[in-house]
Order: structure tokens, then C-alpha cells, then sequence
């Protein structure tokens, strides 16, 4: 499991946990709404769960709470202007409520998350440290009022300020609030693994899981989902032999869906183990059964295909992303992988056919919104795929500087195109450079470290560049396509009609 994959459920969590107080005054038919929609965002059903909250903003228009769903779920889709609309709507929102009451500590936290979902992080920062302000006064005067520790918790693991923020979850689990005990007990175990303290989160799951009622599946089903998230990451970044927690891993999402069979977040999880572990037959069976129980669920589909195209199952892999693209037709990416699987098996008619696609989607959004980062990242994979190199490293750079800085994945993403569109066209340094700007941003990926073995090796630095390819190899490399070889010593190419 990815980081960033880590990173998103803390984020579910503690938006959830933000806006719980809300919920319980608010009529129960939004409520239902709005339940509904989380709940489809935890079998990544985006659409599901958008439509969801746009029917609870129908009925609680003035709800910033649902704002924020609205906003956090368009940015899982990659819909960043829609989800800043919808943060600059929440913004609005809870800046009238603190014109009524400037110490509503609830108030200056969604504030905080409003600014921070529009990338204003230094104004981000001072309203949630406004509200522990607020939150440290009530617990001076009630040193066991376990809200506002919760919330000074939240507050802090919002600023990504871990350390701190243990203690005031500690505290919430020390008062025994019955309320918050199981979010209390499973925020922590996150904030650990988010720490890299995976001993210590480990057991801190299985006491979360210990106190989950029985009949509570869905939350059981979650919290077994989220310690084999923790394995997982504790695998990847093992300097030894990882199976043995590759295989607790693989246990724990066999649990959760044990306990939940239509936890498709857990079938995708169990399958990306079991593809780790060379349980191949497993792994399409996991795949299978995420698209299975939701047959529009767009990652169990791209999941799959990837899955078929590692084995080589071309024909089976291109079926998969029509799938895809059946549920998602505008989708750049999608158009890109099946491009790529189409020129692997030696049908490069159709997949030029299918980069064209996806350039014309990267084009038209851009058109629409010349800041779409995501867009802008799309284009630059095409034309790198296509060799127009010149082209690709200047859609790349234009991906890196108009994404908003809490969004690493594209960030990254855009660093690892430019790093090897760099090294395809024999820029050996700068490639390097680029390589390890993705590094800093993900460590954890071992495409990452293989491309700066590579540029390593390029650069006559044996012995770095056989450290970086131990390291590519520890967290899970395979070497399934040759390195990447200059196209030419200028980097420039024939545009192959793609611009």
C-alpha cells in the first residue's frame, strides 16, 4: 500500500469525525443523504456518493459539512476546480458563522479545512490553531472534557502535527468517552502508522477492533481494512524479508472482507497484496470480485486491467479498460492505459489511436481550465508515450507548478514523467534531479528509485546507482519492461501528428 492510499483514509477520517457533531441536529432524511454518501466513498463508488451529497446540499443548502463531502469526493475524482468551487462555498459558510460568534471553535476548524482544500495553507494553519486555542481554554477550565480534546486532536492532526496530536486521542481513550472510543482508538493507530511507528499500531487496530461491536460490519469490516493498509506500508518499506508481513497484510483484508463481502476497497487491497506475493489466481479473483459487486466501480476496473496487462493477458487487459471507459468515457488516463496495452501487444494502429483519445480529452479540459493540473499531467504522459519529448516535459512542468501543494500524487507523478522523459533523451543530471524530487515527495516508490538507478547508472556512479536498485527491488520493483534508453541525443522527435 502506497502512502498517499494512507494518507487518504486518515483524511476520511478525520473529515468524518469533524462534522459528526453536525450531523446529529441536522433532519435525519440529509443525514441518511449524507451517510449514504460515505458510504460509497468507502467502496470508492464516487459518483454514488456525490450524487448522494447533492441531495443532502438540496435539502441543507447552508450545510457546510456537506460542502465539504461535496468538495472531498470531486477531488477523488480529480475534478479540482468543482472541488474548489465547493470549498470556496464551505469557505462562505462558516465565515458567517464566526461573524456571529468569533470563539465557535468548530467554526475556526472548518475553516481551516476550507482554506486548506484551496491550498491557502498559511491562513489554513492559523484558523486551526485558533481553534486549539479555543479548545486548550475549555480544557484548562474541564481538564475531562473529552470533546474538546477530540477536538484539539483533530486540530492538530490537521496540521500534520502527529506527535502532538497522540496525546489528545490518548486522552479521549484514558476518559473512557464511549462516543469516540473506537474513532479515538483507530485515529491513532493511523497517526502511528502515518508516524512509522508500525509496531505500535499494529495493536492499537486490534484494541479499535476489540470494542467494535459485532454487528457493527461495516466498521469492523474498515478497521481490518486499515491494519492491512499499515502491514502493507510496513512491507514496503522493510529491509528484509517482507512476507511475512505481506502475508499478515493479505490475511487482514481476507478478514475484512470476511466480515464485509461488499467492501470493495478490500478486494482491491487484497488483490494489490496478493499480486506482491506471486498469488496470482488469488489476485484475479479479488479483482473479480470488486467489479462483481459493483460493476461502475472505476478502480476495481482499472485495477483489474493493470493486473491483467502485469500477467500479460493483453486481450483480457484492453477489455478491462473499455470497461473502464464504458463507466468513465472521458477519462484521459484511462484512454492512456489501454494505449499502452494496445502498443505492447504489437497493436500500435489502434494504440495511437487511443493516445489520440486521451490527448483530445487532456485538450479539451485544458481548454475549459488552462490550470487543470491533472489535465496537464495526462498530456505530458501522452506525448511522452508518443515521443514528443520537448512537449511533454513542458506539459509536465506546467502539471507541477499549477497543482495545488497539498496534492502530491500529481506533483509526483508529474516529477517521475519529467524524470523519464529526461532520461529517454539522454539529460542524465537533470533526470536525477527529477527522480529525486519524486523520492522526496513519495519514498516509497520503487519506479522512483529504479528510474534513479538508472540515471545513475548512465552517469558511471555504479555503486549509487546499485544501492538505488536494491532499494527499487525492497519495495517491490519487478523488472517487467526494459530500462528506459535515449531516443536521441537533442530529446526532440517527429510530434507523430500530436500536439
Amino acid at each position: 500500500m502506497k502512502a498517499w492510499f494512507v494518507a487518504a483514509l486518515l483524511a476520511v477520517a478525520i473529515m468524518v469525525a469533524v462534522f459528526s457533531c453536525a450531523d446529529a441536529a441536522q433532519e435525519q432524511t440529509a443525514s441518511d443523504w449524507e451517510k449514504e454518501g460515505w458510504s460509497q466513498i468507502d467502496n470508492a463508488s464516487y459518483e454514488k456518493a456525490l450524487d448522494a451529497f447533492s441531495k443532502a446540499i438540496d435539502l441543507q443548502p447552508d450545510n457546510e459539512s456537506l460542502w465539504f463531502d461535496r468538495a472531498f469526493v470531486l477531488s477523488m475524482q480529480d475534478r479540482l476546480n468543482e472541488s474548489v468551487a465547493a470549498y470556496n462555498q464551505a469557505l462562505n459558510l462558516t465565515e458567517k458563522k464566526l461573524e456571529k460568534n468569533s470563539q465557535d471553535a468548530l467554526a475556526w476548524q472548518s475553516k481551516s479545512v476550507a482554506l486548506s482544500g484551496l491550498g491557502r495553507q498559511e491562513e489554513s494553519s492559523k484558523a486551526a490553531l485558533k481553534a486549539v486555542q479555543i479548545y486548550d481554554q475549555e480544557i484548562k477550565e474541564n481538564p475531562k472534557n473529552s470533546t474538546a480534546w477530540w477536538y484539539k486532536g483533530e486540530n492538530l492532526a490537521n496540521l500534520q502535527r502527529f506527535e502532538e496530536a497522540l496525546p489528545a486521542y490518548e486522552k479521549v481513550i484514558a476518559l473512557n468517552d464511549s462516543k469516540r472510543l473506537k474513532d479515538a482508538w483507530l485515529t491513532k493507530a493511523t497517526l502511528l502508522m502515518e508516524l512509522g511507528r508500525y509496531d505500535e499500531s499494529f495493536p492499537a487496530f486490534d484494541d479499535a477492533i476489540k470494542i467494535i461491536a459485532a454487528n457493527d460490519t461495516e466498521s469492523l469490516s474498515q478497521a481490518w481494512q486499515w491494519k492491512g493498509s499499515a502491514l502493507s506500508e510496513a512491507a514496503s518499506l522493510e529491509k528484509s524479508d517482507d512476507t511475512a508481513l505481506l502475508n499478515q497484510a493479505y490475511q487482514a483484508f481476507e478478514k475484512s472482507t470476511e466480515v464485509n463481502p461488499k467492501n470493495v476497497w478490500a478486494w482491491i487491497n487484497k488483490g494489490w497484496v496478493a499480486e506482491k506475493l506471486g498469488r496470482s489466481e488469488e489476485m484475479m479473483q479479488a479483482f473479480d470480485n470488486a467489479t462483481q459487486i459493483d460493476p461502475r466501480n472505476a478502480q476495481a476496473w482499472k485495477s483489474k486491467a493493470d493486473a491483467l496487462y502485469h500477467a500479460k493477458r493483453y486481450n483480457d487487459s484492453v477489455a478491462a479498460y473499455d470497461k473502464l471507459i464504458e463507466i468513465e468515457p472521458e477519462n484521459a488516463k484511462a484512454w492512456l492505459g489501454k494505449g499502452d496495452v494496445l502498443n505492447e501487444s504489437g497493436r500500435q494502429s489502434e494504440a495511437q489511436e487511443s493516445y489520440k483519445k486521451a490527448l483530445t480529452i487532456a485538450n479539451a479540459s485544458l481548454k475549459a481550465d488552462p490550470k487543470n493540473a491533472d489535465s496537464w499531467l495526462s498530456k505530458g504522459d501522452v506525448l511522452q508515450k508518443t515521443q514528443v519529448y520537448d512537449a511533454a516535459l513542458q506539459a509536465y512542468d506546467e502539471a507541477i507548478n499549477n497543482s495545488p501543494p497539498y496534492w502530491n500524487t500529481i506533483i509526483q507523478s508529474a516529477w517521475m514523467g519529467k524524470a523519464d522523459t529526461l532520461l529517454k533523451t539522454g539529460k542524465y543530471e537533470p533526470s536525477l534531479e527529477a527522480y529525486n524530487q519524486s523520492i522526496d515527495l513519495i519514498p516509497v516508490d520503487e519506479s522512483a528509485w529504479k528510474g534513479k538507478s538508472d540515471s545513475l547508472q548512465a552517469l558511471g556512479r555504479s555503486d549509487e546507482a546499485s544501492f538505488a536498485l536494491r532499494m527499487a527491488g525492497i519495495l517491490g520493483y519487478k523488472d517487467r519492461k526494459a530500462a528506459n534508453l535515449p531516443a536521441n541525443e537533442t530529446g526532440n522527435s517527429t510530434s507523430n501528428g500530436l500536439v
